[in-house]
């Protein structure tokens, strides 16, 4: 509906709350909210919570009491809820981590539309699949003024067509079939070419996938003949914008300063499907330059019979 008033933003921000349970899931895999309070704070966590469970307690054994007991219980209840409120506020700011593994991220406002447009060289794809539709949000800086823009597109193809396509290119990859091509140009132009003169001279893509786009690998979409996406573009993948803001955040007040890598292990044999598997181009140079790259205090390289599973753990 907003689409359809022009009210791009309003729309956008809706795509984001829409995708608050993918932000969850991905974000919550590497660390329970629990394993980040101190003890401190977990003991006062479970007494505030016991505390509102003593209290409905009591309220449900006075079912059907009118007296004023009943409504002094309501309000002990209100009271412990706000002291449990206010406990989470301040976990909150000790922890802003914890914001977002429990989808708690803010919403995207303008100002910060237009922080993440900033570079000429960047464009944000986020997409939105709804029962019927397939929409695409671009955002990108404007290249004739000092500001962002965002458009939206709504695609043609269905959300059905759309994923028995998605599912007979995975088949297509993983099989090494010769007719994968065909499907990879398809695929581009469909969820790719309506935006493709926004997307004029832009080096990064950060993909924003909606529902099973997140098992469609975008840098194998190809806008030619034996020419991939990837070629013309570095592609990285996001939950959510919002939850780039809040990477962002994080890593500018933390530093890196060490790596560990591994490249071209020697695997032998796939045991599951029975074939000699082959050493991967490039990939000792790819870890190496890395390494060289980024400079840090402390690099560790593992490659080729050092690159094993006992030197990972």
């Amino acid at each position: 509906i907003f689409v359809r008033q022009g009210n791009i933003f309003d729309a956008l921000i809706y795509a984001e709350r829409a995708k608050g349970r993918v932000m969850l899931d991905l974000l919550g895999r590497d660390a329970r909210p629990s394993q980040l309070l101190t003890f401190e704070e977990k003991k006062e966590e479970k007494r505030l919570n016991q505390r509102l469970i003593d209290i409905n307690d009591r309220i449900k054994s006075a079912e059907g009491d009118t007296s004023s007991s009943t409504n002094a219980l309501y309000q002990q209840l209100d009271t412990a809820r706000l002291e449990y409120q206010s406990f989470r506020d301040s976990v909150f700011l000790t922890h802003p981590e914890l914001r977002v593994r429990e989808g708690r991220t803010a919403i995207l406002n303008p100002r910060e539309i237009e922080t993440l447009a900033q570079t000429k060289k960047d464009a944000y794809l986020e997409y939105v699949i709804s029962r019927d539709h397939v929409y695409l949000f671009v955002l990108t800086a404007n290249r004739s003024a000092d500001s962002s823009e965002l458009k939206p597109y709504q695609l043609t193809i269905t959300p059905e067509d759309l994923i028995q396509k998605i599912d007979k290119f995975h088949h297509q990859l993983a099989n090494l079939h010769p007719d994968y091509p065909r499907l990879a140009r398809e695929l581009y132009s469909s969820l790719i070419a309506p935006a493709a003169e926004q997307l004029k001279n832009v080096e990064t893509l950060c993909i924003v996938p909606d529902g099973f786009l997140w098992n469609l690998p975008f840098q194998a979409l190809m806008p030619a003949d034996d020419h991939y996406l990837l070629q013309d573009h570095a592609i990285y993948y996001v939950p959510s914008l919002s939850v780039l803001r809040m990477m962002r955040k994080a890593n500018q007040q933390r530093r890196v300063n060490s790596l560990i890598a591994f490249g071209n292990p020697v695997i032998g044999k796939d045991e599951q499907r029975q074939v000699d598997l082959c050493p991967l181009p490039e990939a000792e140079n790819e870890v190496s330059l890395i390494a060289k790259t980024a400079r840090l205090e402390t690099e560790k390289v593992f490659v080729g019979h050092n690159a094993s599973e006992q030197a990972f753990k």
